[in-house]
């Protein structure tokens, strides 16, 4: 990966940054898979001026994650959010992170994981008993609920 990491990043020219920002708006899960499509597993985006650099691969996302973390940044954008979002696990970094991330590592054991989907079934067999035929839904408000 880090040869990849060298090489000049293939993407979406500046003078698309204002419409990248709408595309992802609307659709980020559309906005990556284009992206990913049309310019790699490791492509440049810009979100104004600020330059984002998009992982696709699951390998080149887990060796930033966990293997070489520390040879990265989260970036302005995270920094600047730091103010709305607070000094969270999103945002912080360093030793903070480290603290933070122990902090909830129980909740992502593999019994709490499978006890989480326990609860989505019963959640979402609630939501289907509520549900009538026919009936209009706004699925943005259920799938909050």
């Amino acid at each position: 990966m880090s040869r990849t990491m060298y090489r000049p990043l293939p993407g979406a020219p500046m003078s698309e940054a204002v419409s990248q920002i709408f595309d992802f708006r609307h659709g980020p899960h559309h906005f990556f898979a284009r992206m990913a499509a049309t310019y790699g597993d490791i492509c440049r985006c810009y979100f104004g001026p600020q330059p984002v650099v998009l992982l696709s691969d699951p390998e080149y996302i887990r060796r930033v994650l966990t293997v070489d973390h520390r040879q990265f940044k989260k970036g302005r954008f995270l920094e600047m959010a730091k103010d709305l979002l607070g000094e969270g696990l999103l945002t912080s970094e360093g030793e903070l992170h480290t603290q933070q991330r122990r902090l909830i590592q129980p909740m992502f054991h593999r019994q709490m994981i499978r006890s989480y989907g326990d609860m989505m079934v019963h959640e979402g067999e609630r939501a289907r008993a509520r549900w009538q035929p026919g009936q209009a839904l706004d699925i943005a408000e259920e799938m909050s609920r």
